[in-house]
Order: structure tokens, then C-alpha cells, then sequence
């Protein structure tokens, strides 16, 4: 198995092309284990001036050196990733794991206060001073900078060698996306953090409860969903006899949040990112099929199915407080919306307030494509003066082993203490320090907690990581609004019961079928030095055009303007660039 894995991506780092073999199937769980690691025999001479021998590193994925080793890294900091009482980032659950299993004493030299500027500040002055840590976990841009400084290696050997079954399998999943993604001037510059890959399909979420009292069906066309939406106009859903609803959610930001009208341009055949055209890339939001969908935003803006007043609601302040206090009715939403901020108050502020879903249609009638993304977004870069970079590698065998759902024998035992929370109610998790995440665990667990509730179980064999969750479907199946909680009950049994979970059955679904409910963004590759200089103000200056096209209605004069906007202010050096690296993974 192994060497028809390394022969893929050795041919992938070769000739940095898309053409990926296929890999044999990861072994069971069962086979990342330790194995006994000989310690060196000492010196036959006596010679007590011979040098320390060189601690020796297993070739199992999850091998303990014969002597402790240590790794310097470094990592975010915030108020939300706290630690248990006379802990701190050198001292927790975490750090003394990786020293009992591996024999590695992980060592955090410096800490930034958060994303973004604070951590970019710190990595360039350790770049201009030459003082990087081992470890370094970034996101894509500051792999890239540790890349042009030429201090970080090469990273295709290290996963070729130390890399378990387990975290082989996250890393092939799409087609080695992740992989491919890593790659600068043929160099694999980080290990890849895949958990971004695996992009939700979201949905059309409405309030049921409306939908039964007005006697109404759940709309299936978009002809459907303005009828809808006109009915929570005018029909007085909530009953209080004051003209106080509105049909559709939107904010001010566009896209995102509780409700996101780039699905609206998915509909129409438009997405963001960059679509394959004629054998060359292309911006999607420059495309001519997004007229039509700010037309019919237009439209709606118009007739009052959008607030008067959309362009000036935050997402997480008043938007959120239109849905919890029964303001409208339809939210272009992520699967998860019962569990986020609007979603949650609705329930809590409401007990007997009921939200639906139905797959969000294209103009057509089918099932609208949406967009996803192809590249990861973090990746774990080792320094060039690590003395034992394959220690990065085990450390993240161990942490995914630690997060699988169904565990190694030899891990069983830590269960007890990997998911303890900080009196402040934080994951331990946060303090693990590398980057990777276990992708489609949520429905593994889901699938146990729904086996256990059909055959009437108490829960008590679950794994541990199950547990919660199927309390949570308990008390919300007998004990209903009458729990404390009850709204966080109500929110995962929503997402993930096996009958209309909109998080489980929606990703089955994508997964299953990926071509037709998910459109791939064409570039896959880190952002390119264009993309980095004028990609923010790009994404900023869209949402400016397109708003005011909704709301003054002249599209074609706006689109006009901000497709000028885009060529004439780095969209032009952004597209060259983008072909040229799909022009590379062509050859």
C-alpha cells in the first residue's frame, strides 16, 4: 500500500500536475500503534568522551523515540483558547501526551495574540532575524512568505515516511486537493491542514411553523420561494396583527452569515472564486450570469421581501436579532444555521418557533451547485534548522489518532481527558498546536448516536466522543422546551437525526454525488502574489457594487463598473497569475 501511495506523490511534487493516481485504502485504526523502539547499544569501547548518541526516531507513524527530543513551535493565543487551572500553553493535557507517547517535550517560544496582523508581525520578524521555530503553523499566506525566505523545507519526504493510514486517507480525500494545493515551485512547503476542504451545502431554511399556519407548502422552484416569501410579507405570520415581517434575510456583508446571497447567484449559475472557461481561468463574479441574479435581488429589494434597511444590518448583531424576534422567514443558510447565533435565539426566544429546509434550487429546477473550495487553508511548515523534522509528522499522527471516533486500542485509555473544557468552556483541543482535522468525524458520530436511539440504548458503550451528542437527542426526544439548554438540544438534533438532519444528510448527499452539488473553485493553488496584494480590496469593492445594483436597481451600469473595477485595479495581474499556475498543472 505504501509504495503505491509514495509513487502518487512523488509523481505529484515531480511534475506539480493535477493527474493524481488513485491510492489503496488506509488500513484499520487498529494498525496505528507504536511498536517497540530498540534504544543504541553504548559504547563497546568505554570511552566516556564518546558523543551523545542521536535520539532515533521509529518508522511507525506513531513510534516513541528512545530518548526525549524537543520541538520548538509557537501559536495563537486568544481569550477563548484557555487552559485548566495552574495550566498554561507549556503545561496541559497535551504537552505531557505528546511526551508520554512519543517521547516528544513539544516547546511553545512565543505566543500572537490572534490571526492576522499579530501573527504575520511575529513570523517576519523571526524571518528577519533567522529565528523560527521548529514548528510553524500558519495559514496560506505566511507559508508562503516562510517559502520565498527559503526557510522552510520540503515536506513531501516527511509525509511520505511518517504519515500513518489514518492521516493518509485525510490527506488523499478529494483527490489530494490538500496536497496539490502545498505546492511552490515544485516543493510541498507545509503538511496540509484538510479540514477546509469539506464544505458544507447549504441550504433554504424557512420557519415551518409559518408555513403551517398560512397552510402553505414548502417551495421547491424559485418561483416557489418568492410566493413564499410574499406570504411572510403580507399574511401576518407571527400573528401580532402589525405589518412587521419581512421574506428573506440579507446583510450588509453580502455573503456569509445566517444568510448568504452568493447562493442566490449559485442559483443563476455565478460563483465566487475562479471558473475553468474556454481552457483558461477566469474570475467568476465577472461572469455575465451574475446580471440576472442581481436582477432579481433587485426585484425582491423592490417589492419588499428584503428589508428596507439589509445594507445596514451586521450579520451577528441585527440580522441575528431579526431572526430571534420573529422578523422573517427565509434564510439562505448554512446547514448549521439552528446552531448559530440567530438560529439558537429564535428556539430560545421562542419554544414554539420551528425552522425547515429544502435543497435551494438553480433556476432550472434542479439542485443549485454551489460553491466549494479546493485548496486547504492551513498548513503545519517545519523550519530548515529542525534537527528532527519527522517529529512534526508523529505529532500529528497522534493528534488525529487521539480525534478519530473509533481509536487505536492503546489510545482508549485518554479519552477521559481529551475532551475536559477549561473553566472558561474551552476545548482542550485548541492546545494540540498543530494544525489538521479529522474530516466527516461530526457524522460518524452521528450515525452512532442514531443507532443507539433507534434500538433504544442508554448511551453508556458509546465512545466517549458520542456521548454528548446523544444526550443532547435525549433530552430533546423526551424531555423537549422543558430542558435546560433545551435550544442547543433542539439545534444538533436538527443537524444530525438520521430522518432530515440538514448537516448529515446534506454532506451524505455532496459527498455521494460531488460533481452535481458542488461547483470546484478552478485555482487550487496558494494564492498567488497578485491575489495577496489585491485580493481584499477585490472582495470588499464586489460587495459595494452589488449592493447598491440591489438597491438602486441600474445593474447593468453597476456590473458594468465593477467588472472596469476589477480588470483596471489587479484583477488582470490576478488572472495571468492564475493561469499561469493552471497553464503548470496542465503539463
Amino acid at each position: 500500500m505504501k509504495k503505491k501511495h509514495v509513487a502518487w506523490l512523488l509523481s505529484l511534487i515531480l511534475t506539480v500536475c493535477l493527474i493524481l493516481a488513485s491510492c489503496a485504502p488506509a488500513e484499520p485504526a487498529g494498525q496505528d500503534k507504536p511498536t517497540p523502539t530498540p534504544t543504541q547499544e553504548p559504547s563497546k569501547t568505554g570511552d566516556s568522551n564518546a558523543p551523545t548518541p542521536t535520539p532515533v526516531a521509529s518508522k511507525d507513524p506513531l513510534g516513541k523515540y528512545d530518548e526525549p527530543i524537543e520541538i520548538t513551535t509557537c501559536r495563537i493565543k486568544t481569550s477563548w483558547m484557555g487552559f485548566d487551572e495552574g495550566e498554561d500553553e507549556n503545561n496541559n493535557w497535551w504537552i505531557d501526551t505528546y511526551l508520554e507517547q512519543l517521547n516528544i517535550k513539544l516547546n511553545v517560544v512565543w505566543t500572537a495574540p490572534n490571526w492576522g496582523e499579530p501573527l504575520d508581525t511575529k513570523i517576519m520578524t523571526c524571518i528577519a532575524t533567522d529565528d523560527l521555530p521548529d514548528l510553524i503553523p500558519v495559514y496560506g499566506s505566511l507559508a508562503q512568505r516562510l517559502a520565498m525566505a527559503d526557510k522552510i523545507i520540503d515536506v513531501a519526504p516527511i509525509i511520505e515516511e511518517y504519515a500513518s493510514d489514518t492521516v493518509r486517507k485525510y490527506l488523499d480525500y478529494g483527490g489530494g486537493r490538500a496536497l496539490q494545493g502545498a505546492i511552490i515551485d515544485g516543493k510541498m512547503i507545509g503538511i496540509p491542514n484538510p479540514g477546509g476542504l469539506v464544505s458544507g451545502y447549504s441550504v433554504l431554511w424557512y420557519r415551518s411553523d409559518w408555513l403551517k399556519k398560512l397552510n402553505l407548502q414548502p417551495p421547491k422552484t424559485l418561483e416557489d420561494i418568492e410566493n413564499l416569501a410574499r406570504a411572510f410579507v403580507e399574511q401576518d405570520p407571527d400573528g401580532n396583527g402589525v405589518d412587521d415581517t419581512y421574506g428573506i434575510a440579507a446583510h450588509k456583508n453580502f455573503g456569509g452569515g445566517d444568510s448568504d446571497l452568493y447562493l442566490v447567484l449559485n442559483m443563476f449559475g455565478a460563483y465566487q472564486g475562479w471558473i475553468e472557461k474556454d481552457g483558461k481561468l477566469e474570475f467568476g463574479l465577472i461572469q455575465p450570469e451574475v446580471k440576472p441574479a442581481l436582477e432579481k435581488l433587485h426585484q425582491w429589494y423592490k417589492e419588499g421581501l428584503l428589508a428596507a434597511d439589509f445594507a445596514a444590518k451586521d450579520p451577528n448583531n441585527e440580522l441575528q436579532a431579526d431572526i430571534a424576534s420573529n422578523k422573517v422567514g427565509i434564510m439562505f443558510g448554512g446547514t448549521h444555521f439552528p446552531n448559530g447565533g440567530g438560529g439558537r435565539a429564535l428556539k430560545k426566544n421562542n419554544p414554539d418557533a420551528e425552522v425547515d429546509w429544502v435543497i435551494i434550487p438553480a433556476i432550472d429546477g434542479q439542485p443549485a451547485k454551489q460553491y466549494a473550495s479546493s485548496k486547504a487553508n492551513d498548513f503545519n511548515c517545519i523550519s530548515k534548522k529542525c534537527e528532527h523534522p519527522e517529529a512534526i509528522m508523529k505529532l500529528i499522527n497522534l493528534k488525529s489518532a487521539i480525534f478519530e471516533v473509533e481509536k487505536p486500542d492503546f489510545l482508549k485509555d485518554l479519552e477521559t481527558n481529551v475532551y475536559d473544557t477549561t473553566p472558561g468552556g474551552n476545548m482542550s483541543f485548541w492546545n494540540a498546536v498543530v494544525s489538521f482535522d479529522n474530516i466527516g468525524k461530526n457524522y460518524t458520530i452521528a450515525d452512532y448516536v442514531n443507532a443507539e436511539i433507534k434500538k433504544g440504548g442508554d448511551g453508556s458503550t458509546l465512545p466517549l466522543d458520542a456521548r454528548s451528542t446523544f444526550q443532547m437527542f435525549k433530552s430533546w426526544l423526551t424531555e423537549g422546551t422543558k430542558a435546560e439548554n433545551y435550544e442547543v438540544n433542539w439545534a444538533m438534533y436538527k443537524l444530525f437525526n438520521e430522518e432530515n438532519g440538514s448537516d448529515l444528510l446534506t454532506f451524505r448527499m455532496a459527498e455521494a454525488e460531488p460533481e452535481k452539488y458542488r461547483h470546484y473553485d478552478a485555482f487550487g493553488g496558494l494564492d498567488t502574489p497578485a491575489m495577496a496584494k489585491y485580493g481584499s480590496d477585490i472582495s470588499t469593492k464586489v460587495t459595494e457594487y452589488f449592493i447598491r445594483a440591489i438597491m438602486e436597481g441600474n445593474v447593468d451600469a453597476e456590473f458594468e463598473a465593477w467588472v472596469n473595477y476589477f480588470h483596471n485595479n489587479g484583477g488582470d495581474e490576478m488572472t495571468k497569475e492564475a493561469n499561469e499556475w493552471y497553464a503548470s498543472q496542465q503539463r
